[in-house]
């Protein structure tokens, strides 16, 4: 990655000092993995809500499908890493 100038040329070359805002938004279009907005969300009651759900219809502890999905999601750590 490129550092930014501290000093950015604007009409004709006369040197001012670069708005942060303008440097954040380069960032964020230019390197989203790392600089993009990352919008977080608690998903933890729909979550827990769905599995209830999902355990009812199948008869089985919520626990167990709860495990069992966090190891699929431990599995696809370990291999997109």
């Amino acid at each position: 990655m490129r550092p930014l100038s501290r000093w950015r040329c604007w009409k004709g070359c006369s040197r001012i000092l670069p708005d942060w805002r303008a440097d954040c938004w380069h960032l964020e279009r230019r390197y989203p993995d790392r600089w993009g907005r990352r919008v977080q969300a608690d998903l933890t009651l729909q979550i827990q809500q769905m599995v209830q759900e999902v355990a009812q219809e199948l008869g089985v502890d919520s626990q167990l499908i709860l495990a069992e999905a966090q190891s699929f999601l431990r599995e696809h750590d370990r291999r997109t890493r």
